[in-house]
């Protein structure tokens, strides 16, 4: 998950859709984003527009969440552009484009990541304003479930399982030819290749939540006057309809996934 909010002078666009636009790029990509969505996307989605919450709805923002490279309708990078600089100068482009006319003081903007989108909301914050000007106008910064440089971390993987010292711990970006990514994406491409199927894994992990999770999500929605069986059902497909969005064009963004998260953020600490 990863978005972009900005409070610009108390004024929200009244024209933000409901739907994903696309922005076509100096360097000939494109970049996709949806406006009053999600936050910085992690793996396996895009950025997504359908579940605002009403607690952003109430602050008068305008609420930006793009799809990052190599994800969905947003193009990879291009061979020879690094990630970090690929996603400064794409996250320049794209607020260049819905605030021509900002001269960066009247912009106050809350960068927000859950899981792998904390790695490009850590660089955007991190990032030199040669590389993106409109660093100026952070205010703060949300991350969740962070992901941040393992240079800082060396004894990170001591307390992994197998399972997930392969796929994360240090083998998987020592390993050549991006070889521990290419065989996930051969395990899962087939049963993740469309939407009933992945609905069915997303299902099963809520058919297995204990009582005590199961009490917590319930008086969760009481609280926000929703229906569970209907809540899970939507979130459920919510999540199957973005996870076959974000390889239907490549598993690009999957593919990229190791280097930036791993080897650190791109700019000096």
């Amino acid at each position: 998950m990863f978005a972009t909010i900005l409070h610009h002078l108390g004024f929200m666009p009244t024209d933000i859709g409901s739907g994903e636009r696309l922005l076509p790029l100096r360097d000939g990509r494109t970049l996709a984003y949806a406006e009053a969505g999600n936050h910085m996307h992690g793996l396996f989605t895009v950025g997504d527009v359908s579940q605002m919450s009403h607690v952003i709805l109430s602050k008068n923002v305008h609420f930006v969440a793009p799809t990052l490279p190599g994800w969905g309708n947003t193009s990879p990078p291009s061979p020879s552009i690094l990630y970090h600089d690929c996603i400064t100068s794409d996250m320049t482009a794209l607020l260049s484009h819905l605030y021509p006319d900002s001269n960066g003081s009247d912009i106050k903007l809350y960068i927000s990541g859950g899981s792998f989108g904390t790695v490009p909301a850590q660089i955007l914050y991190g990032a030199p304003y040669d590389k993106f000007p409109f660093g100026r106008c952070i205010s703060d910064v949300l991350l969740c479930g962070a992901l941040s440089p393992l240079r800082y971390h060396k004894d990170y993987a001591k307390s992994m399982t197998w399972k997930y010292y392969i796929v994360a711990g240090p083998i998987s970006y020592y390993m050549p030819f991006n070889l521990i990514t290419r065989g996930i994406k051969f395990l899962v491409a087939r049963q993740w290749s469309s939407e009933e199927s992945v609905e069915a894994v997303f299902q099963g992990h809520f058919d297995r939540m204990g009582q005590a999770e199961r009490e917590m999500f319930e008086k969760w929605c009481e609280g926000c006057g929703k229906v569970p069986e209907d809540t899970a059902r939507t979130y459920v497909q919510t999540l199957a309809r973005n996870k076959v969005k974000s390889t239907s064009k490549s598993w690009e963004g999957f593919m990229l996934m190791t280097p930036p998260s791993a080897l650190g953020l791109g700019f000096p600490a």
